[in-house]
Protein backbone atom coordinates (compact mmCIF):
# COMPACT_ATOMS: atom_id res chain seq x y z
CA UNK A 1 0.00 0.00 0.00
CA UNK A 2 1.35 3.61 -1.21
CA UNK A 3 -0.84 6.33 0.87
CA UNK A 4 0.30 9.94 0.44
CA UNK A 5 -1.52 10.84 3.62
CA UNK A 6 -0.54 9.17 7.11
CA UNK A 7 -3.87 8.40 9.12
CA UNK A 8 -2.38 7.74 12.14
CA UNK A 9 -3.68 4.72 13.82
CA UNK A 10 -7.35 4.06 13.97
CA UNK A 11 -9.82 1.42 14.95
CA UNK A 12 -12.51 0.44 12.94
CA UNK A 13 -15.44 -0.94 14.21
CA UNK A 14 -19.17 -1.13 13.51
CA UNK A 15 -20.36 1.24 15.91
CA UNK A 16 -17.97 3.60 14.21
CA UNK A 17 -14.13 4.59 13.62
CA UNK A 18 -11.88 6.24 16.58
CA UNK A 19 -8.31 7.35 16.45
CA UNK A 20 -5.68 6.06 18.57
CA UNK A 21 -5.67 10.06 20.39
CA UNK A 22 -5.00 11.00 23.72
CA UNK A 23 -8.67 13.02 23.36
CA UNK A 24 -10.67 10.06 22.57
CA UNK A 25 -9.31 8.31 25.68
CA UNK A 26 -11.86 7.72 28.97
CA UNK A 27 -11.83 5.97 32.17
CA UNK A 28 -13.36 3.06 32.19
CA UNK A 29 -12.38 0.31 34.83
CA UNK A 30 -9.72 -2.26 34.80
CA UNK A 31 -8.27 -0.93 31.05
CA UNK A 32 -8.17 1.77 28.27
CA UNK A 33 -10.65 2.77 26.50
CA UNK A 34 -11.46 5.02 23.68
CA UNK A 35 -14.48 6.85 22.85
CA UNK A 36 -16.42 5.84 19.41
CA UNK A 37 -18.45 8.27 18.06
CA UNK A 38 -21.86 6.81 18.88
CA UNK A 39 -20.97 7.18 22.22
CA UNK A 40 -19.65 3.63 22.71
CA UNK A 41 -16.35 1.89 23.92
CA UNK A 42 -13.58 0.70 22.19
CA UNK A 43 -12.00 -1.62 25.41
CA UNK A 44 -8.00 -2.80 25.84
CA UNK A 45 -6.36 -1.24 22.66
CA UNK A 46 -3.47 -1.01 24.82
CA UNK A 47 -1.03 -4.15 23.81
CA UNK A 48 -2.13 -3.50 20.00
CA UNK A 49 -1.00 -0.47 20.43
CA UNK A 50 2.09 -1.18 22.49
CA UNK A 51 3.08 -3.66 19.93
CA UNK A 52 2.67 -1.04 17.25
CA UNK A 53 4.62 1.44 18.85
CA UNK A 54 7.39 -1.05 19.30
CA UNK A 55 7.13 -1.99 15.64
CA UNK A 56 7.56 1.80 14.91
CA UNK A 57 3.89 1.97 13.29
CA UNK A 58 2.67 4.78 13.31
CA UNK A 59 0.17 4.48 10.12
CA UNK A 60 -2.45 1.75 10.46
CA UNK A 61 -6.22 0.74 10.80
CA UNK A 62 -7.33 -2.09 12.94
CA UNK A 63 -10.69 -3.81 12.12
CA UNK A 64 -12.41 -5.07 15.25
CA UNK A 65 -15.46 -7.25 15.10
CA UNK A 66 -16.86 -6.10 18.76
CA UNK A 67 -16.31 -3.66 21.17
CA UNK A 68 -12.96 -4.85 22.82
CA UNK A 69 -9.41 -5.60 21.54
CA UNK A 70 -8.72 -9.43 21.91
CA UNK A 71 -6.41 -9.58 24.80
CA UNK A 72 -4.50 -12.30 23.82
CA UNK A 73 -2.11 -13.73 26.18
CA UNK A 74 -2.43 -10.37 28.53
CA UNK A 75 0.93 -8.69 26.77
CA UNK A 76 2.10 -7.16 23.21
CA UNK A 77 4.03 -10.04 22.51
CA UNK A 78 1.17 -12.26 20.55
CA UNK A 79 0.44 -8.94 18.41
CA UNK A 80 3.78 -8.03 17.82
CA UNK A 81 4.09 -11.70 16.14
CA UNK A 82 1.39 -11.55 14.14
CA UNK A 83 1.92 -8.12 12.72
CA UNK A 84 4.92 -9.35 12.04
CA UNK A 85 3.97 -12.45 10.20
CA UNK A 86 1.44 -10.05 8.29
CA UNK A 87 4.35 -7.14 7.09
CA UNK A 88 5.06 -3.97 7.78
CA UNK A 89 5.16 -1.92 4.52
CA UNK A 90 6.79 1.27 4.30
CA UNK A 91 4.41 4.43 2.66
CA UNK A 92 5.86 7.55 1.46
CA UNK A 93 3.71 9.68 3.85
CA UNK A 94 6.07 11.97 6.31
CA UNK A 95 6.01 10.27 9.89
CA UNK A 96 4.38 12.82 12.27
Amino acid sequence: MDRRDSAGIRFRTPAGEVAADWRAARVSPFCSALELPNGGRLRTPEHLLAALMALGVDDAIAEIEGEEVPILDGSALPWCRLILAAGIAETTAPRP
